[in-house]
């Protein structure tokens, strides 16, 4: 298994539900990478951070209609 493989995660949402979540986190896609490293992390699987910034777009907000 390649370590270094990149993985992607789709969710779909409603307009309504899009919406919603913007309005109480402006930045959702790091939100909830966020939420994935701390999950892991508090699981005893540490997540090398210094890796996923620097393959990290520097924002989401830009992308995000």
């Amino acid at each position: 298994m390649d370590l270094n493989q990149t993985r992607y995660i789709s969710i779909s949402l409603t307009e309504p539900e899009w919406q919603s979540l913007r309005a109480l986190q402006p930045d959702p896609c790091r939100w909830l990478k966020q939420q994935v490293h701390q999950l892991l992390e508090e699981n005893g699987r540490p997540v090398d951070t210094r890796q996923n910034a620097a393959s990290a777009p520097q924002s989401t907000q830009s992308r995000i209609a």
